[in-house]
């Protein structure tokens, strides 16, 4: 499979450009265990989905720029080919809050991958 890197995005924060040496994925799991815990049980109607709010968002920065708040840090380099954030992914996928958050959205910032 052919890996397709989009490059490395623009820190979130200062909006410079980020290498793979100095950037880090961040999320505050704190938050997105919250959101996990206010978020309904059971069968939701299309309208009911689209009404609930959004969890956090994975945050791309420089190091030096990444909150304190954030907890959960992802060196660029543990993600830096298609083999990597796939392997990041599953496990990811076993953290309780894992699907709160905007990670599928965030993986395809930096791969052109196929929407499942």
């Amino acid at each position: 499979m052919e890996e397709s890197f989009k490059g490395w995005p623009p820190c979130d924060i200062c909006g410079k450009p980020v290498d793979k040496e100095n950037g880090v994925l961040s999320v505050n799991p704190n938050e997105a265990e919250q959101a996990v815990l206010r978020a309904p049980r059971g069968v939701l109607s299309f309208e009911e989905m689209r009404a609930l709010p959004e969890g956090p968002k994975w945050l791309w920065s420089h190091a030096r720029c990444g909150s304190d708040a954030n907890v959960v840090w992802i060196e660029a380099e543990r993600f830096d080919s298609l083999g990597k954030m796939f392997d990041h992914t599953l496990h990811l996928s076993e953290k309780n809050w894992y699907q709160a958050t905007n990670w599928r959205e965030t993986a395809k910032r930096f791969y052109n991958v196929p929407s499942a």
